[in-house]
């Protein structure tokens, strides 16, 4: 990620400490030896990387869900939603691969590879405490869907503004008209 002149500055500042002695001022770099100064510097990456996250909701990211979701999220009630993922990328290859092997419908071991290739985007999406107040409730096998809870509007902020979500939806019954 790109870090500004000052959090340059601001980094090379923390990592020579000036230590005041009997002789004057000494400067010596002790920052990597010492794990409790160690720690303060990780915490204050740490921050630095948590800021990142949008606190708006943009048009594009709003479009992904319903307004209802998103008033309800405002007013701080919990959701559990249906999120799904892009998986064009993932369509692309599983295109590709069946082509190579002179397929017209998938085999078991194709299957199995976009299975994988599923699991895979879903843990690259739902890394533990990346998206904030969002946990997955239930994680449904062999499709792009995930069942997740948005604790707050913050939660689901992140969650619209991931690139990889494609909608988010009410977890609610189907009802036939």
């Amino acid at each position: 990620s790109y870090l500004s002149p000052d959090r340059l500055r601001l980094a090379a500042c923390l990592k020579t400490i000036t230590v005041y002695g009997e002789s004057g001022m000494n400067k010596k770099s002790i920052l990597w030896g010492i794990p409790f100064i160690k720690s303060i510097v990780f915490s204050f990456f740490l921050a630095l990387a948590s800021t990142s996250w949008p606190t708006i909701l943009s048009p594009e990211s709003a479009a992904k869900t319903s307004q209802e979701i998103i008033e309800r999220a405002k007013k701080g009630e919990p959701q559990d939603l249906f999120v799904a993922l892009d998986v064009k990328e993932i369509r692309e290859r599983e295109k590709e691969k069946l082509k190579a092997r002179n397929l017209v419908f998938k085999d078991r071991k194709l299957q199995a590879e976009t299975n994988q290739e599923f699991d895979r985007l879903k843990r690259s999406v739902f890394v533990d405490g990346r998206l904030g107040d969002v946990y997955i409730v239930e994680d449904h096998a062999n499709v792009p869907v995930v069942t997740v809870k948005v604790k707050n509007y913050e939660g689901l902020i992140r969650l619209l503004s991931h690139p990889m979500v494609e909608s988010v939806s009410g977890n609610e019954q189907y009802k036939p008209a």
